[in-house]
């Protein structure tokens, strides 16, 4: 047996040094401020956050996603709300696989009229400027069948990837609907695994 290499990094290696008296003690919680969180929406939305929205059909879900990306890409709060401002305005992506563009571009300018409805003429002419530069809509609605590939959460994962590369400060990422690349049920526990396993790499 003395001839067996010792493995390293191993479970039980890894189990002895993060289940350590020190690393599971909560002396520092007192002897230093905690990490502050960095938002995208202050107060409702954080950087490093992954989300859900749920809700059945025609509740109002597209238009609330598009409230929240118009106000990543301007600045301006969401809905309005100054507890709700934009500390750091930048780019958004939305994934569509649901609506064709000639709907997002009815959606889009109908949310941006409401949103600036009360701003000067040049304050309208600086936030539709934000809007061109920031926000960006991948329309894949009917283009691509995801049941041809025997592993459409890989390959869409490496697509969005190198999307996701070329968007210098990248805010946010909606994908709309999540489960349009599955083949099978999203409600199966590994699947829904392996796609928030996916969502964290992005």
């Amino acid at each position: 047996m003395s001839d067996v290499p010792k493995l390293t990094n191993s479970v039980a290696d890894l189990l002895t040094k993060y289940l350590s008296v020190a690393k599971t003690s909560v002396a520092s919680f007192f002897s230093k401020a905690p990490a502050q969180i960095v938002y995208i929406i202050n107060n409702f939305l954080s950087f490093v956050a992954l989300c859900l929205l749920s809700a059945p059909g025609g509740t109002g879900k597209g238009w609330f996603v598009l409230e929240m990306a118009l106000s990543v890409v301007t600045g301006l709060p969401f809905f309005g709300k100054a507890e709700f401002s934009i500390p750091r305005p930048g780019k958004v992506l939305i994934v569509n696989t649901e609506d064709d563009r000639d709907e997002y571009h009815r959606r889009v300018t109908a949310c941006f009229r409401e949103k600036i409805k009360d701003l000067s003429p040049e304050e309208q002419v600086h936030y539709q400027e934000m809007v061109v530069k920031n926000l960006y809509i991948a329309d894949v609605v009917g283009k691509i069948d995801f049941s041809l590939s025997p592993d459409p959460l890989h390959e869409y994962e490496e697509a969005l990837l190198r999307l996701c590369a070329k968007l210098t400060d990248l805010r946010l990422i909606v994908l709309d609907p999540a489960n349009a690349i599955f083949n099978e049920d999203l409600c199966r526990n590994d699947r829904v695994a392996d796609f928030s396993k996916t969502l964290r790499r992005i």
